[in-house]
């Protein structure tokens, strides 16, 4: 099944996705099953893993970009602690850029999992995404990808 027969999806992203990811067409198909349209519910999480190297990062990156769908990429490398985790996950969603210009300060300090709950729903909220599933993928480092799913 090609993925352009997901008649979810506009043609021309459809297209364009199958022109970037080259010989995958198995794997896009699932991805682009699994993840439906921006206000389907999707499964809450999905492991995906594979041998380093084999364009786990870059399928996932490019289906969720290409058909921007929201979401957020973390690396559980860099973020040893809670506080990291939450603060990047944060953000990305509101895209910001920790620079100079802000001291290389995080959107919102993010100590507890209260915080970073009450900071989502204000983040999915005022970028309009109340009734759209959010995508959170972490990367382990060790060949494999959670990618989590969230819908308020």
């Amino acid at each position: 099944m090609s993925a352009a027969e997901h008649s979810l999806h506009p043609e021309e992203k459809l297209q364009s996705l199958e022109k970037l990811v080259l010989c995958r067409e198995l794997q896009l198909s699932t991805l682009l099953a699994i993840f439906g349209e921006r206000s389907h519910l999707s499964f809450p999480s999905i492991f995906i893993y594979g041998h380093t190297g084999s364009g786990k990062t870059y399928i996932l990156q490019t289906v969720l970009s290409t058909l921007e769908l929201p979401h957020a990429f973390v690396s559980c490398v860099e973020c040893f602690t809670t506080r990291l985790l939450f603060e990047q996950i944060l953000n990305q969603l509101y895209n910001h850029c920790p620079g100079p210009e802000n001291e290389f300060s995080s959107y919102e300090r993010c100590d507890t999992f209260n915080d970073f709950v009450r900071f989502y729903k204000r983040a999915i909220t005022s970028q309009g995404l109340e009734n759209e599933t959010v995508y959170i993928v972490s990367n382990s480092g060790q060949a494999k990808k959670m990618v989590y799913a969230t819908y308020y």
